[in-house]
Parts: structure tokens; C-alpha cells; sequence
């Protein structure tokens, strides 16, 4: 009974958009999500640094090695 009503209660900010759609796929597949999500800072933060210390993406496989990592 105590898991079905954690599952079952309203997720806060459910209704927006994007932030809702990631809260649900964190509620259904916890794991996966934490992965992907993860791996897009990951990949995100390689990208930006590289933007901001060169002007642009210079080492495209370490964004690629960043991400796998992530």
C-alpha cells in the first residue's frame, strides 16, 4: 500500500513540459534516466568548456570519450 501511494501521488511540476517528461521517465525507469541524463552533462560541459577556452569544439572525440563516461 505504501509503495502504491508513492507511485501514485501527483509529481510536483509535473505540468511542465520538459521538466514533467523527466520527472515521469525518472519515475518509471530511475536508472536509464540517471544514465542519460548523466551522460548529457557530460557531453554538454565538454562542449561548452571547449567553446569557451577555444572558440569552438576542437577535440570532438573527447566530447565523445566525456559522454560515454558520463
Amino acid at each position: 500500500e505504501v509503495m502504491s501511494a508513492l507511485t501514485d501521488a501527483p509529481l510536483p511540476g509535473a505540468n511542465i513540459p520538459i521538466w514533467g517528461a523527466y520527472l515521469r521517465s525518472l519515475q518509471r525507469r530511475p536508472l536509464k534516466t540517471n544514465i542519460m541524463s548523466s551522460g548529457m552533462f557530460f557531453l554538454l560541459s565538454q562542449i561548452l568548456g571547449q567553446l569557451i577556452s577555444m572558440g569552438k569544439v576542437s577535440q570532438p572525440y573527447k566530447v565523445f570519450v566525456f559522454g560515454l563516461w558520463g
